[in-house]
Formats: C-alpha cells, sequence, structure tokens
C-alpha cells in the first residue's frame, strides 16, 4: 500500500473520533445504556391499583360472609318459631284433654253417688251401671292414651327444640364474627302451668 493511502487513511479515523456524534444519537445511547445499567422498577400506579383491587375483594368477601351469616339466623330462627307453634298445640290440646279427663271423672263420681242411692229404680239402676263402666272403660281410658301419647310427642319436640336453641347460639356466635347484627338473643320457651303433666 502507498503512502500517502495509509496516511488519508488515518486521518479519517482521527477525524470521525473527535467529531461529536448528533443529539439524538447521544440520546439513544444513553437511554440504551440507562436501560442496561438499572434494573427496571415497577409503576407505581400499577401497585397502587392492584392494592385498591385487593381491599375491593377483601370488602367482597366480607360481605358475601355477612349475608351468609344473616341467612343462616333467619332460617334457624324460622325453624325454632315453627317448632315453638308446634310445641303450643301440642300443650294447647294436652290442656284440652286433661279438661276432659276432669269433666269425665267428676261424672262418674256423680253416677256412683246416684248408684248408692236406695230409691234408684231397678231398670235405671241398671241403665246407669251400663253408662257408668262404658264411660269409665271407653271414654276415661281413651281420653288417658290420647294424654299420654301428646306427653310423648311434646317431651321429644321439646329435646328438638333444646337442640335446634344451641344450633341458633352457635350461629349467632359466629355472625359476631362476622360483624352481623345478631337481634334479640335466643329466649327459653315458656311452657303454661301443668303443660308437660303427663296423664293422671
Amino acid at each position: 500500500m502507498k503512502p500517502s493511502i495509509i496516511n488519508h487513511t488515518i486521518l479519517c479515523l482521527l477525524l470521525l473520533a473527535v467529531t461529536p456524534l448528533p443529539a439524538a444519537a447521544q440520546n439513544q445511547m444513553r437511554s440504551r445504556g440507562s436501560a442496561d445499567s438499572s434494573p427496571q422498577n415497577p409503576c407505581p400506579q400499577a401497585i397502587e391499583n392492584l392494592d385498591a383491587q385487593l381491599n375491593h375483594l377483601r370488602e367482597e368477601v366480607r360481605e358475601l360472609k355477612a349475608a351468609l351469616a344473616e341467612q343462616r339466623l333467619r332460617t334457624q330462627r324460622n325453624k325454632l318459631a315453627q317448632l315453638e307453634r308446634k310445641l303450643g298445640q301440642l300443650q294447647a290440646e294436652q290442656r284440652l284433654l286433661q279438661e276432659q279427663e276432669r269433666i269425665t271423672t267428676q261424672e262418674l263420681s256423680e253416677m256412683e253417688k246416684l248408684l248408692g242411692s236406695a230409691s234408684l229404680a231397678a231398670d235405671e239402676r241398671t241403665a246407669l251401671e251400663e253408662f257408668r263402666t262404658r264411660l269409665a272403660d271407653e271414654g276415661l281410658q281413651r281420653l288417658r292414651a290420647a294424654q299420654q301419647t301428646l306427653a310423648q310427642q311434646e317431651a321429644e319436640l321439646t329435646q328438638r327444640l333444646e337442640q335446634e336453641k344451641q344450633q341458633l347460639q352457635e350461629l349467632v356466635e359466629r355472625a359476631k364474627g362476622a360483624d352481623v347484627e345478631v337481634g334479640e338473643p335466643v329466649k327459653a320457651q315458656k311452657r303454661p302451668p301443668g303443660a308437660s303433666r303427663g296423664p293422671r
């Protein structure tokens, strides 16, 4: 290679080395170098949006739990109300049978007094004895058997009612944990006087 060509090449290289780059090229190189040298940081706005979405989901879950607890409380209270009404009906029937038994027993006592009267005619005495026997064997025994059946049903229903009240109390405690308004506390069923008595 000739010396003039070599000198020309060296001069061109020197000019390229000392000549500044255009501003766009410099900015591109700076951006590329900055991207390569520093780690990528997540956008703060994206983080805030994610937190807001998580908080919204938590609130929806809390509301769903509260709604479910309220529904369970309503269902359990309705079940208790039905059982209490049924128990009240059984107790009313039991009182009615007890009153019928009292009246029947009183009638039998009056018949005994009539049969002890010497002035009673023979045919009247025979008819009265037959009626007294029928009333004692059929009427009184039927009333007592019905009372025994009702007493058994009442005992079973009372036991079930207590179990359902315990279930309601457990639901109330769970509802309190979910910030649910639980309403009135569970009340014990009041029995009318003589309602739980069995047949005499």
